[in-house]
C-alpha cells in the first residue's frame, strides 16, 4: 500500500523541535527513520508518514494541528512578563523586542542541553552569589567584583567603553553564562537577563552606545544575582530595576576609586551640579552618563544629576551596531557570542551535534563558520 504523507511546516517543526531541545538523530529513532530524512523534513524536500508524524507529535507533544501552522508562534516562547514589563503597563513589547527574547530562548536551551552532554559545569558548580531584595547594592556588587576578578584600574585603563564591553563579556562567558548583543532597535527595550540553573542568559540591545551595552551588561548580572528574568526599558521605574541600576553603577564606579577621581578633578568633598562634570567622571571610568549620575546621586557626591541627562544620551547616533566587519560569520559572532559558539563546536566535537545541526543552530555556512575563528570550549 502506497503510504500516506503529513504536510508539516518544516519552520514548526524545527521550532518545536527546539522548544523541546530534541536534536534530528533523536527525532530519528523514535520515528524509526534516519538523521538525514529529518533533515529532509526540516528543509522541506520530504514529509514523514502517518506513521512517523505520530511518532512526531508524540515525542514533540505537541497536537497535530500545530505541525500544519503556516509560522511558528513565536510569542509562546516569551515569558508572560515580558510581554508587559513591570512598572511599565502602558508598554506593549514590540514585534523586535518579542522577536529577541524567543532568539535568545531558543539560544539558552540549545546552550543548556548541549552543556549538559558535554559536562560543562561551570555555572553549576560556580555560579555568581545569590542576593535578595535586602542585599544593599553596594554589598552585592563587591560580590560580583570578586566574583568577575574585576579590575577597576583595567576597566580605566581600557582604550574606550567598546574595550571594557569586550572585557565584561568575555568575563561572564568565561564563568558559563550566554552573553548575546541583538539588533532589537532603535529607543527599545535596553537588554534582559533569563535565568538558569544551567545556562543562564543576558543580552544587550546594540543600538545603545557601548558606555550603555556596558552598563546593561551588568545591570543584567544583577537579575541574575537575583535569579530573576527581566526585560530592561531604560530608567529604573521599579524597585527592582533601581536596585540592579545601583548595583551596576557601584560595581563600575567602586566609591573610594570615585571620590579619589572627584577630589583629583574638582576638589576633595567637591558636590557635582552639572552635566559637565559629570561626563568628566563617565569618561574617566569608561561608563555612561547614566551609571556615572546614579552612582553620584548615590553616594551623596551630586543632586539632581539623573534629570539633566537627556532619554537619547545613550543611542548610537547611526543606529548601528553591526560592526566594521558586516560578513555573515563575524555577524554571528556578535550576536552570539563566543561562549555560546564555542559550547556548540565543543558539542561537535564530541558527538552530542552533527556537523548539519551544529550550522542549523549557528545559522551559517561551513565557510561563515570557519570565519568566525572561534575555537571549541576548552574543559
Amino acid at each position: 500500500m502506497k503510504p500516506t504523507y503529513v504536510p508539516v511546516t518544516p519552520a514548526v517543526l524545527q521550532w518545536a523541535m527546539e522548544e523541546s531541545a530534541v536534536d534530528p538523530p533523536e527525532l530519528a529513532e523514535r520515528a524509526k527513520t534516519e538523521p538525514s530524512t529529518v533533515l529532509g523534513w526540516l528543509n522541506g524536500e520530504e514529509q514523514p508518514t502517518k506513521t512517523q508524524f505520530r511518532a512526531i507529535a508524540a515525542m514533540l507533544k505537541r497536537p497535530a494541528a500545530f505541525f500544519m501552522m503556516a509560522s511558528p508562534p513565536i510569542e509562546t516562547a516569551v515569558p508572560p512578563a515580558f510581554r508587559h514589563p513591570p512598572g511599565h503597563p502602558e508598554h506593549e513589547s514590540t514585534r523586535a523586542e518579542l522577536d529577541a527574547v524567543a532568539t535568545a530562548s531558543r539560544v539558552r536551551r540549545i546552550a543548556r542541553w548541549t552543556a549538559e552532554r558535554v559536562a560543562d559545569r561551570r555555572w553549576l558548580d560556580e555560579p555568581v552569589p545569590a542576593v535578595t531584595s535586602d542585599t544593599p547594592p553596594a554589598r552585592a556588587a563587591e560580590m560580583a567584583t570578586s566574583w568577575l576578578a574585576w579590575s577597576t584600574t583595567e576597566q580605566r585603563g581600557a582604550a574606550n567603553p567598546s574595550a571594557v564591553v569586550k572585557i565584561v563579556r568575555g568575563r561572564l562567558e568565561e564563568r558559563g553564562v550566554l552573553a548575546l548583543q541583538l539588533p532589537i532597535g532603535e529607543e527599545l527595550c535596553r537588554g534582559f537577563s533569563l535565568n538558569d540553573d544551567v545556562k543562564p542568559l543576558v543580552a544587550i540591545n546594540s543600538a545603545y552606545i557601548p558606555a550603555a551595552r556596558l552598563f546593561t551588561y551588568v545591570h543584567e548580572l544583577g537579575h541574575l544575582m537575583r535569579r530573576s528574568d527581566s526585560i530592561c526599558l531604560g530608567f529604573g521605574d521599579t524597585g527592582v530595576e533601581r536596585w540592579c541600576e545601583q548595583f551596576a553603577a557601584a560595581l563600575l564606579m567602586p566609591h573610594e576609586h570615585l571620590r579619589t577621581r572627584i577630589a583629583a578633578r574638582f576638589g576633595t568633598g567637591a558636590t557635582i551640579t552639572d552635566l559637565e562634570q559629570v561626563r568628566l567622571l563617565a569618561g574617566d571610568f569608561n561608563v555612561s552618563l547614566t551609571a556615572t549620575a546614579i552612582r553620584l546621586e548615590d553616594l551623596n557626591c551630586g543632586t539632581a544629576l539623573v534629570s539633566q541627562i537627556p532619554r537619547t544620551s545613550d543611542h548610537k547616533k547611526s543606529g548601528g551596531g553591526r560592526g566594521s566587519d558586516s560578513t555573515r560569520g563575524a555577524v554571528r559572532a556578535r550576536e552570539l557570542g563566543e561562549g555560546y559558539i564555542s559550547l556548540m563546536l565543543a558539542g561537535a566535537r564530541d558527538g552530542a551535534l552533527g556537523r548539519q545541526d551544529l550550522l542549523r543552530y549557528l545559522d551559517v555556512s561551513e565557510g561563515q563558520l570557519r570565519s568566525t575563528g572561534i575555537g571549541p570550549l576548552e574543559r
